[in-house]
């Protein structure tokens, strides 16, 4: 499978699991999290490379598909910087929420979603990591490099499309994917706005009442 839909549904898990974790015991911390998105992520990778699919000769000789592989990853970063983008736009009041007017807010928390961002980025990265890991250690010896090995062609032993066909297909699963990152990506800021206001706004009142 190519580079961009592996890191699309990385991202796509951890912005799932970022909107839904309010409430989750055992995603109550960050570190949680980000080992859970990561391994989901790592291991929907094997899952994706099941399904029939083009891919890139890297087992043989990576020359004649550098290229393409710089092409994919660059198509897959500036696909993640559409979706989240976002994330890092302010508005000179403050948080970039239409119920958020106040013209001098308690905090102007501009990292907040810092923390959720360095989760997609991890997740994405884990998506990859198993194509990573058989091309840095595809030359040595070991048994558990080469049961890692076995795994990863167990579920890549899928039927191989045509460059046509393949590029079609994974183009489409690309747009999809990114379609509903954005729509996804929307609600969860909106989400985490609202938090963040609300949190502000309580300390704006606890200041009014001191005063």
């Amino acid at each position: 499978m190519l580079i961009t839909p592996h890191v699309l549904v990385g991202s796509a898990i951890a912005a799932g699991i970022e909107f839904n974790r309010n409430g989750v015991s055992f995603l109550s911390t960050r570190a949680s999290t980000v080992a859970i998105a990561c391994g989901l992520a790592f291991t929907s990778h094997f899952l994706l490379d099941a399904v029939p699919h083009y891919d890139y000769s890297v087992y043989n000789s990576m020359t004649f598909d550098f290229y393409k592989i710089i092409f994919d990853a660059t198509v897959a970063f500036a696909m993640g910087a559409v979706v989240f983008g976002n994330f890092l736009k302010e508005t000179s009041l403050g948080l970039d929420h239409p119920a958020y007017k106040l013209k001098e807010p308690a905090i102007k928390d501009r990292f907040r979603h810092i923390p959720f961002l360095l989760t997609v980025i991890a997740s994405a990265f884990a998506s990859i990591l198993p194509d990573i890991i058989i091309n840095i250690l595809r030359n040595h010896d070991g048994l558990a490099i080469m049961l890692f090995w076995q795994i990863h062609y167990f579920f890549h032993g899928s039927p191989s499309l045509t460059m046509t066909y393949g590029l079609i297909s994974q183009g489409g699963l690309s747009i999809i994917l990114g379609l509903y990152l954005l729509k996804l990506s929307t609600r969860l800021k909106t989400k985490l706005d609202s938090e963040q206001l609300g949190r502000e706004v309580e300390l704006w009142l606890s200041s009014e009442v001191k005063k």
